[in-house]
């Protein structure tokens, strides 16, 4: 039976890590791989998934899903990933078991958000056309009474235990909490204008919410989450034209780490004063990043200048930018911490050698790319399922 440790990307990942200096890259603690560990690629241009064991780092026959697929989430047991079809307005649900879908799940408009319950109880899709969320039980495949929040609902997280719902919704700058035990909608918080990237603490206290704000400066609110209070949003540096863009949260809850997609540069706060530490170049257009199981090593892809730079906490050093591909998007590390998996969606101008609709494996210990994994077209999101 396969279970889930960890989906990030743009949602989450995880890698053991140990020292970084300026130019050395991280050498990870490494645990046995599991070989029914599988990656599951949403590849949003051929409306397919791709799972990939990583026993093998040879891609199975692709399953097809619905239009448009951007979003993947996996129950915490493993045995169904979910996919969000944007294009088609539906989820398409995966047992991982045979890898094959189910029948599509009709949700709102646009859906282009997931979150699953920790207790697998509930799936929650956020709809951007629609201005609302979908409950699904994953007992039965129905959905429930859509509930209304705000305009462009486009992030949705769950606090650890699974008790509140935050929906990011960038249209009315705004987060919606939900009680997901009667699935209500609480009074919306006001949050700096153009919001992007939520992440919560680990003890559930907090939620960071990242945002292009309107006097050129990137900002990030921080919300109580008890009280539904937003605190003094932090300035993390000038936007140049594309604010702060993702934000994830190290294991031990201390620090939460800003994606300047415009300055390339990627911001620590200290959460427990909410206090911006001297930001840390990497490469241009940071979009994604993965925090290490261990929590000693963050893991940031840069689109446009095609590598991952590898962050030691401890130090705040960046290691030594790693190559991935012509347009690397998202991130997911194996369940033993050997390996990085990053999704190459392409880029606009063509790189000889380097074509995208490919996920690349990268060696943390030797922090050296391997041979790239032809995928569907168009990949975006990446979760891997342990065994």
């Amino acid at each position: 039976m396969r279970r889930t440790v960890l989906a990030m990307g743009v949602a989450v990942a995880a890698v053991t890590g140990g020292s970084v200096g300026c130019h050395a890259s991280p050498a990870p603690d490494i645990a046995p791989l599991a070989r029914s560990a599988m990656a599951y690629v949403v590849d949003s241009g051929s409306g397919t998934v791709t799972p990939i064991p990583l026993a093998t780092d040879r891609p199975d026959r692709p399953i097809q899903v619905g239009r448009l697929p951007s979003a993947i989430a996996a129950a915490p047991d493993g045995r169904v990933v979910y996919v969000v079809n944007t294009g088609s307005g539906t989820v398409t649900a995966i047992r991982t078991a045979t890898d094959t879908p189910g029948r599509p799940i009709r949700v709102g408009r646009r859906p282009g958000a997931i979150a699953v319950t920790p207790d697998g109880r509930t799936v929650y899709v956020a709809n951007a056309g629609s201005g609302t969320v979908t409950p699904i039980s994953s007992a039965t495949g129905s959905t429930g009474r859509p509930i209304r929040v705000g305009s462009d609902p486009s992030a949705i997280v769950l606090t650890p235990g699974g008790a509140i719902a935050l929906v990011l919704c960038p249209g009315s700058s705004e987060v919606v909490p939900i009680v997901t035990r009667t699935d209500h909608a609480g009074e919306p918080i006001k949050v700096a204008s153009s919001p992007y990237g939520i992440a919560v603490t680990p003890d559930g206290t907090t939620a960071y919410v990242t945002a292009r704000g309107t006097d050129g400066i990137g900002l990030v609110t921080p919300i109580q989450i008890a009280s539904g209070t937003a605190r003094r949003a932090v300035r993390v540096g000038p936007d140049n034209g594309s604010g702060p863009a993702g934000i994830v949260i190290t294991r031990n809850g201390q620090t939460a780490y800003v994606l300047n997609a415009g300055a390339n540069t990627v911001t620590p706060i200290n959460t427990r004063s909410n206090r911006a530490r001297q930001a840390i170049k990497v490469g241009a257009l940071p979009i994604a990043a993965a925090v290490a199981p261990s929590g000693r090593t963050v893991y940031v892809v840069n689109w446009m200048s095609r590598t991952v730079t590898p962050i030691h906490v401890a130090t705040s050093r960046p290691g030594r930018p790693i190559s991935a591909g012509s347009g690397p998007i998202a991130i997911a590390v194996s369940p033993a911490g050997g390996t990085a998996y990053v999704a190459d969606f392409g880029y606009p101008r063509s790189v000889p050698g380097k074509p995208g609709d490919t996920v690349t494996p990268i060696n943390l210990i030797t922090g050296e790319p391997g041979k790239p994994i032809k995928v569907g077209s168009r990949p975006v999101a990446i979760v891997i399922v342990p065994g």
